[in-house]
């Protein structure tokens, strides 16, 4: 019998399982060994009930998540079916609601117990095994995957396995408990915990992240709260998206093979000239909040013009260079993530209201972060192209870090010695695209947020679902069978 190890019990852990069990075939057996050491098997960091908070919202509207478009597992249906009134509305349609990223989690948790029951109902065989996995070596044909389960080391065997990780913690920069926040979202408990009425809180980063973390400091009181970046610039609002089915499909343009075709494409195209004067320079925050809301009360071409190059946008992105990749990570990601990835109406109205209450401040030209030791009393100064700040803690917003030496995971360090997997020029782990498989490693998979670099979009859940189904059919390929030799003929190449 074949075994397959998925290790993570998030969002892609989740789809890879969905993938496998939807192509086994009736007759094939296949043990799964799912190996997660969260909560529950299903939401995952981003998603789960001890790294969230009721106010943090899916930054896309409802009917346009889950992990499959139309039919009884699409998440809009599932949302319905628990009676969850729509809460949260966006100007245009009843449908236009951004949720909490918890009911994500409850629908994925859902979709987990789910799969473990369509497994004992067909005959396949799926064990759970909640346990952090401590390191994998080769064995024979295979691999060992150890494990520690209720303080007990143990081990199991498996001919592939799965890499499902998520978001690893990054390392902290500082010996600071309770001051320096590296990870907010796993360490949110502790982060709520420490905060106190009339802090100064800075956060380093300005897009969603920041966002999410600029109001959960609201809500506990801070005093101040300092927002930086390189660019200084928040998330634009998103405005009214048409169903799928009304928005523009457009094919990749033909001879885009650099970023200066990229954004002359873009230029072209024009989409932008019904919007706001100012919308690419206008660098006040407030004035841009401004000028945003008014602007996303309706439909917005230049947003569905970039929401459509979600259908080619990782295979232009392996086309690229490395050089021009790296460029790209460099110069242009923030900007492309303001744009590319706007936050909800509501969040822009909670963050304008701040801005000129003078509670929230943001700032642009970001150089380093260091102790402060010239006031007496723990914290943090802030380096500015214009001046410093001086903050009582400081929670670094800027999500998942593609040097894998910035990361803080046993399972991957022990990966790294024993040579299984090295960094990609452009950061993350080193696999190939149109299988998913590690380089130089057979039968060793990986996807998620660690593909980040060979692969652009790696987090939004339909290219996790694509990268999932990918990756199901690698493992249930059957082996190729090795070249025949016969007597005095060299064997075929």
């Amino acid at each position: 019998m074949q075994s397959i190890a998925v290790i993570g019990a998030g969002c892609s852990g989740t789809l890879v399982v969905q993938q496998l069990i939807r192509r086994l075939d009736p007759g094939r057996r296949v043990k799964i060994l799912w190996f997660g050491d969260e909560e529950r098997f299903g939401p995952g960091l981003p998603y789960g009930a001890r790294t969230n908070d009721e106010a943090f919202l899916l930054n896309m509207k409802s009917t346009l998540l889950g992990v499959e478009k139309d039919g009884p597992l699409s998440f809009d249906p599932w949302l319905l079916r628990c009676g969850d009134a729509p809460a949260h509305q966006g100007p245009g349609a009843p449908s236009e609601r951004y949720v909490p990223r918890l009911k994500m989690g409850d629908y994925l948790a859902e979709i987990a117990a789910e799969l473990q029951a369509a497994c004992r109902r067909s005959g396949h065989e799926l064990l759970t095994i909640s346990a952090s996995v401590s390191r994998v070596r080769r064995q024979g044909q295979g691999f060992r995957v150890e494990a520690t389960v209720s303080g007990r080391p143990q081990q199991w065997m498996a001919d592939k396995i799965v890499l499902a990780l998520g978001h690893p913690r990054k390392a902290t920069p500082f010996d600071a408990p309770g001051r320096y926040f590296a990870n907010p979202y796993h360490d949110l408990a502790a982060l709520k915990a420490a905060v106190q009425p009339g802090d100064r809180i800075g956060i380093l980063g300005t897009k969603l992240t920041g966002v999410d973390m600029a109001l959960l400091m609201d809500r506990l009181g801070a005093g101040h709260i300092a927002m930086y970046s390189n660019s200084g610039r928040l998330p634009l609002v998103r405005g009214f998206i048409p169903t799928e089915d009304d928005a523009p499909g457009l094919d990749r343009p033909p001879h885009l093979r650099s970023l200066r075709d990229f954004l002359a494409w873009f230029r072209r195209a024009r989409a932008w000239e019904h919007d706001y004067v100012g919308l690419f320079s206008e660098g006040d925050p407030i004035k841009r909040l401004e000028l945003e809301l008014a602007a996303a009360q309706g439909a917005r071409p230049w947003q569905m013009l970039l929401d459509s190059t979600k259908h080619w946008i990782d295979a232009f992105w392996s086309d690229l260079h490395d050089t021009q990749k790296r460029k790209f990570l460099r110069k242009y990601q923030g900007m492309w993530m303001s744009y590319r990835h706007p936050m909800p109406r509501e969040n822009a109205m909670r963050l304008l209201a701040l801005l000129k209450s003078g509670r929230l401040t943001v700032h642009r030209g970001y150089k380093s972060t260091t102790p402060n030791k010239t006031t007496g009393v723990e914290g943090f100064r802030i380096h500015l192209s214009q001046g410093d700040l001086d903050v009582d803690r400081v929670i670094d917003a800027t999500g998942h870090a593609g040097n894998l030496a910035r990361l803080d995971c046993p399972l991957l360090e022990s990966l790294i010695d024993e040579g299984f997997v090295r960094q990609h020029p452009a950061g993350g782990l080193s696999i190939q695209p149109h299988t998913m498989e590690l380089t130089g490693q057979r039968d060793l998979y990986a996807l998620g947020p660690l593909t980040q670099g060979p692969l652009f979009y790696v987090s939004a859940i339909e290219r996790l679902a694509s990268h999932a189904d990918t990756i199901a059919v690698q493992l249930l390929a059957e082996p190729e069978s090795p070249p025949i030799h016969r007597a005095g003929l060299p064997a075929l190449a």
